[in-house]
């Protein structure tokens, strides 16, 4: 109950946060600062353009747009809005014109006129949307706010990108579908299409990535990053296709065990309402939260400063300049964003985990009628009191088990980042560099610990509707008590799962043998939403919108393949149950006969 309302308070507080982000209106006028280089009157110079800052040293916040880089010995000629009271000394020509929208509200006593100058050009390098000096980048992006701005440049591809993140969604539902299909009627024949399918899309990712690293239109930088890529898929196909031929005769074992997930969901077809409800969920909460995003890093004031701009010919100019005074506090209330959004996922895909738990345990704790040879259930719509049940009473489970395991991962990620990071006098020294590594080690193992018993935790209390401490208790009697066994059983999973699980805990007993079809529906949705982005040139602008349709797609993924994934990973921890219930091995009263035969 506790942990229940520390999680209510906890989205209370996001709510109220993310009215506040949305007040901002981040989404709209604001989000040209996160999506094109802003010029000196807050306008966009368009997803090709960018922006120009003839004098950087002196006045680092007027930009103008230009289409193309400038070099040395180039003028960049503009048309500037001057306040007459500050006239240029030249003008003649000049047309008088009436205040510009961007700086009427700035002043009321002045009127502008309309005047072209040429500015002076240097060798300047595109970053971002702003054209850098080539000799003196560091210092140009201490005082640029649109070239120092990394973070806010990459969540800007979020808002770019919207259409392809939101047709993502709705491609990965489409596969999870057909494959969750085909899985139901031909669940053998899927799982060996899957692990050549799986080959197949190593290779050509392998290869496609190479091909784009010889790209001469792409930065240094961007071309070593997709080589490195190209190696690691490389390698990756290669040590896939070695694991298979290791493990085929596993991966033939693993198959039949999918025969019996599918006679559970066979006999409740509702459970296929289980992942729609719950997707729909992870879909409208992530929207939501990327919209907060977005709208947190677009939050600030606009500020209009008259300022003197020289100009070619020895004069200057007096205009308003408009500079984007980012508001630092909401930014950094965005780490609260960040793990309330992790939170809240994850007690999503407990909760459907836990449904889908509940519902496989009643089933298999459900006598068979012997003249129907049908399960005779209690209550009259065993899915409907799986679903009630869970959402009613255990939410305060998932939210703890998942509160749990986070301080654990983040702990975990900074040693490692540390481990990676370390000093350049600590190179000699092996013995500081032994310990960091068996530190690591150590709260690596710790956290795939904690992971697993959590995990079957909330199994155990879906089952048996107790408390998540009394769950653990039992989970962690079941698997100490049956260690070798478990093991055996964990061991056939590896053929079908190895290399495709980056949480590298490869167990048929959770379901990893599903874990292909997440990779191949994760994989086919990624590849589909890479054609979909806008400015693929760009790596800023595609990064964080890529790895949010990989997480997504996943997401959704799992809500769909957790009817077979769960269902395995329940049946044998309620064989487990059942045998510790009645008098140890072989002596499971509700388990058929062929399925204790496998196991």
């Amino acid at each position: 109950m506790l942990c229940f309302l520390l999680f209510v308070v906890y989205m209370v507080g996001m709510v109220a946060l993310g009215i506040v982000a949305f007040v901002q209106d981040g989404l709209t006028e604001k989000a040209i600062y996160l999506t094109e280089g802003v010029d000196f009157r807050g306008r966009g110079c368009g997803p090709s353009g960018a922006v120009f800052f003839p004098h950087y040293q002196t006045n680092p916040d007027f930009g103008v747009c230009v289409t193309s880089c400038p070099i040395q010995g180039i003028n960049v000629d503009v048309t500037l809005p001057v306040l007459s009271s500050a006239a240029w000394v030249n003008v003649s020509d000049v047309i008088a014109s009436p205040v510009p929208p961007a700086v009427a509200n700035a002043t009321t006593s002045m009127s502008t006129t309309f005047q072209s100058v040429s500015f002076p050009g240097y060798d300047t390098i595109k970053q971002g949307y702003v054209c850098a000096p080539k000799e003196a980048l560091d210092a140009v992006s201490a005082d640029t706010s649109q070239l120092n701005d990394v973070l806010g440049l990459y969540i800007g591809g979020i808002r770019q990108n919207w259409e392809p993140l939101l047709y993502s969604a709705g491609i990965c539902l489409g596969f999870a579908i057909v494959y969750l299909i085909l899985l139901r009627f031909g669940g053998c024949f899927i799982l060996g299409l899957s692990v050549v399918s799986i080959q197949v899309a190593l290779v050509v990712a392998a290869a496609y990535v190479w091909s784009l690293s010889t790209n001469d239109g792409l930065d240094r930088h961007a071309q070593n990053i997709l080589l490195i890529v190209a190696v690691f898929l490389v390698c990756g196909a290669m040590a896939y296709f070695l694991a298979v031929v290791v493990l085929v005769q596993r991966l033939l074992l693993a198959g039949k065990f999918l025969v019996y997930g599918t006679r559970v969901f066979s006999n409740m077809n509702k459970m296929a309402l289980i992942p729609f409800a719950y997707a729909f969920a992870l879909v409208a909460v992530l929207a939501w939260g990327l919209s907060v995003a977005v709208c947190l890093f677009t939050a600030g004031t606009a500020v209009d400063v008259e300022e003197a701009i020289p100009v070619e010919s020895g004069g200057t100019v007096t205009v308003l300049v408009r500079s984007f005074q980012r508001n630092t506090t909401l930014r950094w209330l965005f780490v609260y964003h960040a793990f309330g959004m992790y939170w809240v996922v994850s007690v999503l895909l407990a909760l459907v985990d836990m449904t889908v738990a509940m519902a496989v345990g009643v089933w298999y704790f459900t006598p068979t009628d012997r003249q129907t040879k049908a399960k005779a259930f209690d209550v009259a719509d065993p899915v409907q009191f799986s679903m009630t049940t869970i959402v009613k009473y255990h939410v305060g489970t998932a939210a703890f088990s998942a509160l749990v395991v986070a301080p654990v991962r983040y702990i975990r990620n900074f040693f490692m980042y540390i481990d990676d990071h370390k000093e350049a006098d600590m190179t000699g020294n092996w013995f500081g560099q032994l310990c960091s590594t068996l530190c690591c080690c150590c709260i690596w193992c710790f956290n795939r610990f904690i992971v697993f018993i959590c995990k079957e935790s909330y199994f155990i209390t879906a089952i048996e509707g107790t408390s998540f401490y009394s769950a653990a208790k039992v989970a962690h009697g079941l698997i100490t008590s049956r260690i070798l066994r478990i093991g055996a059983i964990n061991r056939i999973g590896n053929a079908s799962v190895l290399l495709v699980r980056y949480h590298g805990l490869f167990s048929i007993r959770d379901g990893q043998m599903i874990v292909q079809g997440k990779t191949l529906i994760c994989s086919a949705t990624t590849a589909v939403a890479w054609t979909l982005m806008a400015n693929k040139t760009s790596p800023s602008s595609i990064v964080v919108p890529m790895v949010v349709v990989a997480l997504v797609s996943y997401a959704i993924a799992h809500t769909f393949m957790t009817l077979y994934e769960t269902s395995i990973n329940v049946l044998l921890l309620s064989f487990a149950l059942d045998e510790s219930m009645n008098g140890g091995r072989n002596r499971a009263e509700f388990a058929q006969a062929d399925f204790t035969k496998y196991v």
